[in-house]
């Protein structure tokens, strides 16, 4: 039970980064500088995957690629999450994990547990805290604190092209997140 949530948890992540043909086909979608990404899985940061993934798409092997990119964004994001109990917040830091990577995703949650007050956290108090706060409020802090890490770290505002493309994926990410709040993974 378990793993079939952490595989739909994927499978929303993949709908949200992934481009698609008229047939649900995943499709490769080509980046600035000749790089391209697959279902988020770029060439600058995953080459070999993102490579392999092309390569099945043009031998028409959507499907196939579809499944190992879920399960790729699974193993990518699972040293981040795998401490994380609570699967809303556990979908929210696979999705944040995922997008900005594992130093992006620890710096987002310290912005949530630690908002404006100029301190870091050591990832394993971050888990800790996240853990024992309430879901749901924790949910909505690391939505903020993804737009504040935006804003600070990249460097994007509501100027940037990509920025209302950001915010619904943030909104998608913080709904569907929400409505995974009232579940443990320890009880699946």
């Amino acid at each position: 039970m378990a793993e079939e949530l952490l595989l739909d948890i994927a499978k929303m992540i993949l709908s949200w980064e992934g481009r698609f043909d008229e047939n649900d086909n995943l499709l490769v979608h080509g980046l600035p500088e000749g790089q391209f990404e697959v279902a988020g899985i770029n060439s600058r940061w995953h080459l070999e995957k993102a490579e392999y993934l092309k390569e099945l798409i043009e031998l028409g092997c959507a499907n196939e690629a579809k499944a190992i990119a879920i399960n790729y964004i699974i193993e990518y994001t699972e040293p981040t999450v795998k401490d994380f109990d609570n699967l809303g917040i556990r979908s929210q830091m696979m999705d944040i994990s995922f997008n900005r990577g594992p130093s992006g995703a620890i710096k987002i949650a310290q912005f949530a547990l630690v908002w404006g007050k100029g301190k870091n956290m050591a990832f394993p108090q971050i888990k800790d805290t996240l853990n024992f706060h309430e879901p749901k409020s924790a949910l909505l802090k690391l939505k903020l604190a993804r737009e504040q890490y935006e804003r600070e770290i990249m460097g994007r505002d509501e100027k940037h092209v990509f920025w209302e493309g950001l915010k619904k994926r943030w909104q998608k990410s913080f709904l569907y997140s929400l409505s995974l709040a009232d579940k443990y993974y320890s009880e699946t």
